[in-house]
């Protein structure tokens, strides 16, 4: 520990601390200062470059030293991402696509923080359209946790296993994941979560019976369409309802419909 009463912490590593985190913060200023000038000079793009911009600030963040300060680290950066998930007028010129950046961060610094993988899930993949990339993210994630740590962590094998069988048409992974989710709820120490056990066993179970999940996963991606609000997760989730055999049409309404044929497996988990 750096802080112990038969241990006083020197001034003189306090001083050299701040002057490394100084350093540092001086160099990503000077970095993000001329990214950010060089964006200014294109007023019609400038709301996608303060997006890479911000990009930019969350990757240069993760190279900042904690100094044992990991969750309130990671609570400052979950109410950021509050703050950018909520502001829906610039979402809505702007899409989500700096969501999984922010968790990066959450997640490095707090691998418990569940509530952190809820969002990750419906925000990366639903509205970033990048279930690889919450997939990624919560099995780095899942090293570090055991079934009662957090409480609710068997769900979090859950959340994984949405993403592969909906997402990346990977039923194996899939059952992989709901069979971890049980095995961890059967010894978890909680009541509520052991009730969990038996369905996600069973899930695991249809899964491994119909593989063939297409129709599922143009649902999936589906739900992707519907939730799209800019150009690049529009046409991902097209093109990849379209490669599953589904086709998108256009409404008179101006809206968009997904036709899925008679002959895809009419079965659901």
């Amino acid at each position: 520990m750096l802080f112990s009463k038969n241990k006083p912490f020197s001034i003189i590593w306090v001083l050299l601390l701040v002057a490394l985190g100084s350093s540092i913060a001086t160099l990503q200023f000077f970095r993000l200062r001329a990214f950010e000038s060089s964006a200014a000079t294109n007023l019609p793009e400038q709301m996608g470059q303060e997006s890479q911009a911000l990009s930019l600030r969350l990757q240069m963040a993760q190279q900042v030293p904690s100094f044992g300060f990991d969750n309130l680290i990671a609570d400052w950066y979950f109410l950021g991402f509050l703050q950018y998930f909520g502001d829906q007028e610039i979402r809505q010129e702007t899409g989500y696509q700096v969501s999984p950046d922010f968790f990066r961060i959450i997640l490095d610094r707090d691998p418990r923080f569940f509530l952190a993988y809820v969002f990750l899930s419906g925000s990366t993949t639903l509205y970033a359209a990048q279930p690889e990339v919450t997939v990624d993210l919560i099995e780095q994630g899942l090293a570090h946790l055991t079934p009662a740590t957090p409480a609710e962590a068997p769900y979090i094998w859950r959340y994984k296993g949405v993403d592969e069988l909906l997402f990346l048409n990977r039923p194996e992974q899939a059952v992989q994941s709901y069979n971890m989710a049980a095995d961890w709820a059967e010894v978890s120490p909680y009541g509520y979560i052991q009730a969990m056990a038996e369905s996600s066993r069973e899930t695991a179970a249809f899964i491994a019976e119909n593989p063939d999940t297409t129709r599922t996963l143009i649902m999936g991606w589906s739900q992707i369409l519907g939730q799209a609000v800019d150009e690049y997760t529009f046409n991902l989730a097209v093109d990849q309802i379209e490669a599953l055999g589904g086709s998108v049409v256009r409404t008179e309404s101006g809206g968009v419909s997904v036709q899925i044929p008679e002959n895809l497996d009419q079965q659901t988990p």
